[in-house]
């Protein structure tokens, strides 16, 4: 332990010391093979390891936390090293951390809070594997729309939790609103521009892994009506809109044909909403459009009942 070193500093030290052992231990016998990863840990290993994240990082320990970009560095270094399911639960086990602590401790400030849980997310979030790992398979909604967004992360693991995170902050202050839905448009905006996902098919599953945000803004659509600024309205909306013209529409009519008359009536209330946000931007007519399409798709599919 050195005198020079801050308690920060130490950790920081000890961090790179345990990446690089284990970097070490995957090469000692040569390059890597693909499954490395799975095997090269011990069960006995990867507890330990567990622990000890949990000691450094969840011991209540605010000022430790001033460092933002410590922890969710060390963890997206891991997602390189170890098998990624045992990182998940290290992930998961420090943000139920933060959640309980804006929980429990009425003296936690709960903006700052969510400052440490939203710069977490965007660092281990920005990585060109991203979209793999959340496991881009088609999306299908299974006729509950609270469940879909309350598990989604069991299946498509940062995709879910942001969703999760999202939707518990909606209630809470503008800051955190704003971080929340900043980060959702900046990885929409990357997915936008990737030449990875230019193929229809492809940014179709991507732009699946958000489809709870839909579900999440037609429930609190109320509260985007009646307590957001008309900049926030504007990125709700942005997202919003984005994933309902990319998404799989067979995703989409399956969600119509098994919600609620209300709730298909708050789709289109959405919808209404924007022609106001909208009114003056220049992406107006790019929203008409859209919900002219929308529109038809759902005369079509419902035509039948519509009649009667």
């Amino acid at each position: 332990k050195s005198p020079h070193l801050t308690g920060l500093s130490q950790t920081a030290v000890l961090l790179g010391i345990l990446l690089k052992s284990m970097v070490c231990r995957l090469c000692e016998d040569g390059p890597p093979a693909p499954d490395a990863r799975l095997t090269a840990f011990s069960e006995e290993f990867l507890s330990d390891l567990r622990s000890l994240v949990k000691e450094l990082f969840c011991s209540g320990a605010i000022a430790e936390m001033q460092t933002l970009t410590l922890v969710p560095t060390f963890m997206k270094d891991l997602l390189g090293i170890l098998h990624r399911g045992v990182v998940f639960e290290m992930i998961y086990d420090y943000l139920s951390y933060l959640t309980d602590l804006n929980t429990n401790h009425a003296e936690v400030d709960n903006l700052f809070l969510a400052t440490v849980k939203f710069t977490f997310i965007r660092i281990v979030t920005a990585t060109r594997h991203y979209v793999p790992l959340n496991v881009p398979t088609p999306i299908q909604f299974t006729g509950d729309a609270q469940a879909m967004v309350t598990n989604f992360w069991t299946e498509h693991f940062f995709a879910g939790l942001l969703m999760r995170e999202v939707r518990s902050g909606l209630l809470e202050k503008k800051g955190i609103r704003e971080q929340s839905i900043s980060i959702i448009r900046q990885l929409i905006h990357s997915h936008n521009i990737d030449p990875r996902y230019r193929d229809r098919a492809r940014r179709e599953r991507v732009t699946g892994l958000y489809f709870p945000f839909v579900l999440v803004a037609i429930e609190f659509r109320q509260v985007l009506v009646d307590y957001l600024a008309p900049e926030e309205k504007q990125n709700w909306l942005l997202c919003f809109f984005y994933i309902v013209k990319n998404c799989n529409r067979d995703l989409l009519s399956s969600w119509w044909a098994n919600e609620s008359q209300a709730r298909r009536v708050d789709f289109f209330a959405m919808m209404e909403m924007s022609i106001e946000v909208f009114a003056e931007d220049r992406l107006y007519p790019s929203v008409c459009f859209i919900l002219v399409d929308q529109l038809l798709d759902f005369v079509v599919l419902f035509a039948e009942q519509l009649r009667q």
